[in-house]
């Protein structure tokens, strides 16, 4: 993956999500769903491969100073983030759900599994890069998984957080060019979704 030319890999991903923008919305979601079984997979076993090398005590610095600093400091305000993108999925995949309850309480039930798998993530990153060094990692997430080893021949955790990181890219990719046509009233357009990707494309580069 390092040596794979960025443009190749941009293209890769603009050409799957073209074909999602293509195919609409519940497609989307489809994929989305096989995406989350992928993952929640991958990081299942790059959580079990890590116990054995988990410094519990690691994380006891971080309340060292009661409660208050924790919560101001950037490595959490960053995990926020993902909260505050789910504007996109909740504007593209709200109308499509059907009942009369309304999009509210699966949503609700979406935040709190994803807060606790979150915080999960954070803490085994911790355990094991140590805090505060954890916070200077730009994905400490995939340098945590570099760290771990099981035994002489399971090597390359690290393709246990690529692989997540890509799917999650591709889906959320998929939702924020779908939203982008919907906001643009273009997105019955023949045009629109090889526009809107190739501007993906562009920008990402």
């Amino acid at each position: 993956l390092p040596h794979t030319p960025r443009i190749l890999m941009a293209a890769f991903i603009g050409g799957a999500v073209y074909m999602l923008l293509r195919s609409g919305a519940e497609v989307l979601a489809r994929v989305a769903v096989l995406a989350f079984v992928l993952v929640i997979g991958m990081l299942t076993l790059s959580f079990l491969a890590s116990i054995p090398q988990l410094d519990w005590g690691a994380v006891l610095p971080i309340a060292e100073k009661g409660v208050q600093p924790p919560l101001g400091t950037s490595f959490v305000r960053s995990s926020l983030v993902p909260f505050l993108e789910s504007f996109f999925a909740l504007m593209v995949l709200a109308p499509l759900h059907n009942k009369k309850s309304g999009p509210a309480r699966p949503a609700f039930g979406a935040a709190l599994f994803a807060g606790a798998l979150l915080a999960l993530t954070l803490m085994k990153n911790t355990m094991l890069l140590g805090y505060p060094a954890v916070s200077q990692y730009f994905f400490p997430s995939y340098t945590a998984a570099s760290v771990v080893t099981v035994s002489d021949f399971f090597q390359r955790q690290e393709l246990l957080a690529a692989a997540p990181f890509l799917l999650c890219e591709l889906v959320k990719a998929g939702l924020c060019l779908t939203y982008a046509g919907q906001a643009f009233h273009v997105r019955e357009r023949r045009w629109a979704a090889p526009v809107l990707c190739a501007a993906a494309v562009g920008l990402t580069l």
